[in-house]
C-alpha cells in the first residue's frame, strides 16, 4: 500500500515566497522597535481548557499560563545545559520518608482574586491532579496526593519512592481551593498567584492576552506588560506572520522554515520521538518484529533532511544524558533494511496489518511527516500500515489514554516522551510496568526488574538499576526510539528569551526585547 510522502523543502519555499509579499505590503505592528509593550507569539495547536490542572496535556495553555499566571512550588532555571530548581511558592522542602516529601510555603501571597494562597490551596491542587480522571501529563503520574500539615506546611506523597518530587513540583500550577468546580470558569479563565493575569480569551479560544498582575508577591519586573497568544493552525502562516513583523514569537514550526526566521532561540530536550507499541496483535508479540521496525529508521535522515540537525541520537533509550538512570553504554539499533527485513521473514510477519496513529497539529507538521516517513519504511518491509491522523483531543483520548479509557490502542502510537525533572523513574513506571495510563506493552521479566528498581530507596542503587533496565529494555524493544529533538522558537531579531527541556515551559516575565 502506497502513500505520498510530502517534502518540506517545497513547503519552505511555498511559505519563504508568501513571506515575501507579506514583508513587502506590511509596515510592521509587531513590539519589536515600535515602543509597543506587548508581546505576541503564534502557536499552532488549540488552546483548550486554561484549568491547566484538569488537563495537563494541553501543551498550548500551559506554554500560556504555567509560571506566568500560575506559578508552582518550585521553578526551573537553565544555566547552558545544566537546570536547577529554585524556590518559588514554597521556600524549602525535605524529603521525610521514601514517599512523602514536606514543603514550607511562601507566607504573604495572594491570588490574583485577592484570595491568600496557603496549604488548602496546595491539597486542593495536587488531589485534583492526583484523580484518576484527570489528564495528568507524564511526568506528575507519581503524584499520589497531598495532606495539609498547618497552614503554610504541606505533605506531597507519591506513589513510588522519589529522589526529586521539587522538580516534579515546577510543573503543578497551584490554583485556589475549589477552583474548577465551575467547569466553564475554569474553560475560559485561569487564576493564579503569577506575575501575569489572564486578561481576555475569544470565544474561539484563538486569541488569548495576559496582562500584568501590580499586585504580584514577587520581586520580577517583565519587559512586557501584555502577552498575547494566537492561534495559527498553518505552519507557513505562522512564518510569513512573524515575517510580517505581525508577531514576536512563532511556535512548532518545522525546522526547515526555523532556518528561514530572522532569529531562533533553542533549548536541549529532554523529550525523545517514540512508537509507543501495542502488543495486543500477533505480529508485535514477536521481539523479532520490534526490532525489526527499529532496524528500520533512519536516524540520520531524519536528523538532517526533516529536522535540519535541530536533534539527537536517542541512544537506544527513552531518556538523555542528563537524566537520572541513562545508560552511557547504549546505542541506537543501526539503520539496516535487509537485517529489517530478515527479522520480518523469520518472524512470518510480511503482511501484518498495523495501524499507526500521529497527531495533525500538536507537534506540527514535522510530527505527520515523521509518521508517514516511517510508514514508508515500514511498508518496504512487507507490512500493512495504516496511518490515522487525528486531531489532539482524539488523539489522547484514543491513542495516549487509550488504557485509562479502556479502548483499543493503536499498534504503533507517535508520541514524545521523556524526563523534564530529569529522573527515569516517570519513564518507567509509565511505559514498562504494565498496565499503567501509557502502558500498551507487557514483559514480565521487564515489568520486574522496572518495579524492583523503582522502589529502591538509594539513589545511587536505583540508577545503576534504571541503566539496566533500559538495557533490558532495548533488547526487548518495547518501542522504537527515533530522535531526540531539540526545542526551538522562531523570533524576531532582538527579541531574547529562554526555552526550556520541556517543549511547553515558557516563563513570560524573561522575555525582552532588548539587545
Amino acid at each position: 500500500m502506497g502513500r505520498a510522502v510530502f517534502s518540506r523543502s517545497a513547503v519552505a519555499a511555498v511559505a519563504v515566497s508568501m513571506v515575501i509579499a507579506l514583508s513587502a505590503c506590511s509596515g510592521g505592528s509587531g513590539s519589536q522597535g515600535s515602543g509597543d509593550e506587548t508581546l505576541t507569539f503564534s502557536t499552532g495547536s488549540e488552546l483548550g481548557t486554561l484549568d491547566v490542572v484538569a488537563d495537563q496535556v494541553n501543551g498550548t495553555a500551559r506554554r500560556l499560563l504555567l509560571g506566568s499566571v500560575v506559578e508552582g512550588l518550585t521553578k526551573v532555571v537553565s544555566d547552558g545545559d545544566k537546570l536547577s530548581w529554585n524556590p518559588l511558592l514554597a521556600t524549602s522542602w525535605e524529603q521525610v520518608e521514601p514517599k512523602r516529601w514536606r514543603f514550607k510555603l511562601r507566607d504573604g501571597v495572594t491570588f490574583h482574586d485577592g484570595s491568600t494562597f496557603d496549604a488548602d490551596d496546595v491539597v486542593w491542587t495536587i488531589s485534583k491532579l492526583a484523580d484518576p480522571a484527570s489528564a495528568k501529563d507524564s511526568t506528575l503520574a507519581t503524584i499520589a496526593g497531598a495532606k495539609k500539615v498547618d497552614d503554610l506546611t504541606v505533605d506531597i506523597l507519591t506513589t513510588v519512592p522519589s529522589f526529586f518530587v521539587d522538580r516534579t513540583v515546577a510543573a503543578i500550577g497551584i490554583q485556589p481551593d475549589g477552583w474548577g468546580k465551575d467547569a466553564k470558569a475554569a474553560q475560559n479563565n485561569s487564576i493564579g498567584t503569577g506575575p501575569y493575569k489572564v486578561e481576555r480569551v475569544t470565544p474561539a479560544h484563538d486569541t488569548a492576552v495576559l496582562a500584568i498582575n501590580d499586585k504580584y508577591w514577587g520581586d520580577v519586573n517583565p519587559y512586557y506588560k501584555k502577552v498575547e497568544m494566537r492561534v495559527v493552525p498553518d505552519t507557513g502562516a505562522r512564518l510569513a506572520g512573524l515575517r510580517a513583523n505581525e508577531t514576536d514569537v512563532a511556535f512548532d514550526l518545522s525546522p526547515d522554515l526555523l532556518d528561514a526566521a530572522p532569529a531562533t532561540v533553542t533549548a536541549p530536550s529532554t523529550e525523545i520521538d517514540i512508537l509507543r507499541i501495542s502488543d495486543a496483535k500477533p505480529a508485535l508479540q514477536d521481539v523479532r518484529v520490534r526490532q525489526a521496525l527499529n532496524y528500520a529508521v533512519d536516524r540520520d535522515s531524519l536528523t538532517n533532511h526533516l529536522r535540519f540537525g535541530f536533534a539527537q541520537a536517542p541512544h537506544g533509550q527513552g531518556v538523555t544524558p542528563q537524566v537520572h538512570g541513562y545508560n552511557p553504554d547504549l546505542e541506537d539499533y543501526p539503520y539496516d533494511m535487509n537485517k529489517a527485513k530478515e527479522l520480518i521473514d523469520q518472524a512470518g510477519a510480511a503482511g501484518a496489518h498495523l495501524t499507526m496513529m500521529c497527531v495533525t497539529e500538536y507537534y506540527g507538521t514535522l510530527g505527520t511527516d515523521t509518521c508517514q516517513t516511517l510508514a514508508a519504511s515500514y511498508e518496504k518491509l512487507g507490512l500493512d500500515i495504516k496511518v490515522q491522523l487525528l486531531p489532539r483531543d482524539q488523539w489522547i483520548a484514543q491513542g495516549l489514554l487509550a488504557p485509562q479509557n479502556k479502548v483499543p490502542a493503536p499498534d504503533l502510537f507517535y508520541v514524545q516522551a521523556g524526563s523534564g525533572t530529569l529522573d527515569s523513574t516517570l519513564y518507567l513506571d509509565n511505559y514498562y510496568t504494565c498496565g499503567k495510563v501509557r502502558a500498551t506493552f507487557c514483559d514480565e521479566k521487564l515489568r520486574d526488574a522496572a518495579k524492583a528498581a523503582i522502589d529502591l530507596d538509594n539513589v545511587d542503587q536505583q540508577a545503576a538499576a534504571y541503566q539496566k533496565v533500559h538495557a533490558m529494555a532495548r533488547d526487548l524493544a518495547p518501542m522504537v526510539w527515533i530522535t531526540s529533538p531539540k526545542n526551538a522558537a522562531a523570533t524576531q531579531d532582538g527579541i531574547h528569551g529562554q526555552l526550556y527541556s520541556d517543549a511547553y515551559t515558557v516563563y513570560w516575565y524573561e522575555w525582552s526585547g532588548k539587545k
